[in-house]
């Protein structure tokens, strides 16, 4: 599976879009930790501000998950704005 944030894309949208795929993907059921570990993961990965928020708290939910992107969010396009 291959996943991008696009540059129209907020973090928030980007962690929406790459949860639903995770759940599309046939005869797989992993619990939700799981599903939060591999999703901040990959955002990590793709994004230095991103991963920089999201290791600063503990996040171990979906709701956890969602209300850090949603400051992310926020946080970056203020960011972008800027420069």
């Amino acid at each position: 599976m291959r996943f991008e944030i696009t540059q129209q894309e907020t973090a928030s949208e980007a962690a929406k879009r790459l949860w639903s795929l995770i759940e599309r993907i046939p005869k797989v059921e992993m619990n939700e930790e799981v599903t939060t570990g591999f999703v901040i993961s990959v955002l990590s990965q793709r994004n230095s501000l991103i991963r920089r928020e999201l290791n600063s708290c503990t996040i171990t939910t979906r709701a956890q998950l969602y209300r850090a992107r949603g400051g992310i969010s926020l946080k970056r396009r203020h960011d972008e704005n800027e420069e």
